[in-house]
């Protein structure tokens, strides 16, 4: 972990930098800094799927979908629940490990795809950040894209 560790701390101490204002934002900088500590750290988390899978020996089974339906409706509005559901399926890699997550979430078609396919959400700006197209297939980071 010490691999990585000091980049992650560079990374903080000039985000704070520019947040303050004594430097301003380089893209070219942050990749930079970025560069410097991702294959470490990619390493670590990719070795930490079998620790992390290794986890539901030890614990009892949790039913996530009636956890949400118990507490996670009452503290957000239709329209909020609707976004973040739509928002995690945009971030859900479905051609990812030969597409063995591709149902999941386990949710009807005649929900995902109207959901997905049937309404225009161009107009919500944060969309653009999402890291899966509708189909569930990885796009290019927003962050990332070359600028004009």
């Amino acid at each position: 972990m010490d691999l990585f560790h000091a980049g992650l701390a560079e990374l903080k101490r000039y985000l704070m930098h520019v947040q303050s204002g004594s430097k301003v934002l380089s893209s070219q900088r942050l990749n930079h800094i970025i560069d410097s500590f991702a294959p470490a750290l990619y390493t670590h988390l990719s070795d930490e799927i079998c620790t992390i899978c290794s986890l539901a020996n030890l614990i009892p089974k949790i039913n996530i979908i009636q956890l949400w339906r118990d507490g996670g409706k009452d503290r957000q509005d239709m329209n909020a629940r609707l976004a973040n559901e739509l928002l995690f399926m945009l971030n859900h890699d479905a051609i990812f490990e030969d597409a063995s997550w591709a149902n999941f979430p386990p949710v009807s078609v005649t929900v995902r795809d109207p959901l997905l396919h049937g309404a225009d959400w161009k107009d919500l700006g944060w969309r653009k950040f999402a890291s899966c197209d509708v189909d569930g297939r990885p796009k290019e980071l927003y962050a990332l894209q070359a600028t004009g």
